[in-house]
């Protein structure tokens, strides 16, 4: 067991888990926002604290970015209406572009935004 703020968590806990992952490989996070039939209607964001820097790496973010719209340009009416399906094609887009450049794995959060 460990000491987590005020609460005890099991060392072998997917908290544990995910918080040495982010250590050694780094966090994203990509944003997407898509109308009801999944078209983009803003461009993906993607925030990496700690593994790029907005400013100096922002060409690289930009390469990420474009990794995920054509992801979504790629994929089918069926899937685009499809949040899940959506989301975890997402994931693997931005970290395997993510992978290309940095030569890490990052754990990958997507947040699906449907208007």
């Amino acid at each position: 067991l460990a000491m987590d703020g005020g609460r005890l968590i099991r060392l072998d806990s997917q908290v544990m888990r995910n918080r040495t992952r982010m250590i050694w490989n780094g966090h994203a996070v990509v944003t997407v926002v898509v109308d009801k039939k999944g078209r983009l209607l803003a461009d993906p964001k993607i925030s990496a604290q700690g593994l790029l820097d907005p400013e100096q790496d922002a060409h690289l973010l930009e390469d990420v970015s474009q990794a995920v719209a054509e992801c979504v340009e790629d994929m089918s009416g069926s899937e685009r209406r499809d949040d899940a399906v959506m989301s975890e094609a997402i994931r693997i887009a931005a970290r395997r572009a993510l992978y290309d450049h940095l030569d890490k794995k990052p754990l990958t959060e997507v947040h699906l935004v449907r208007v």
